[in-house]
């Protein structure tokens, strides 16, 4: 760990001080290590899988009942498409 931190206006590019050589190489190491585990953003889906994906929004709606008791369950949400196949699966049974 540096013994001594800049926290004047310009600690961005200040750089810390170190005891000995060795400290430096432990702490570099503990960043790069934290720096590895990072989490990193899921990727943006491509032009093509959007209208793929809109397109089985649009066919999944047209199929949707047009009176029904629970019509918010119908309504775009991630417990959409769970909550419709439990329907089928009970109406089939």
């Amino acid at each position: 760990m540096p013994s001594h931190f800049d926290n004047t206006y310009h600690n961005i590019y200040a750089e810390p001080e170190y005891d000995t050589p060795a400290e430096k190489k432990r702490y570099e190491a503990i960043r790069a290590a934290d720096e590895v585990l990072e989490l990193k953003p899921a990727r943006l889906p491509t032009r093509a899988e959007e209208n793929e994906y809109m397109q089985f929004l649009a066919e999944d709606f047209r199929s949707d009942p047009w009176l029904t008791f629970r019509f918010r369950k119908y309504t775009a949400n991630p417990k959409r498409i769970p909550w419709k196949h439990s329907r089928q699966l009970k109406r089939q049974y």
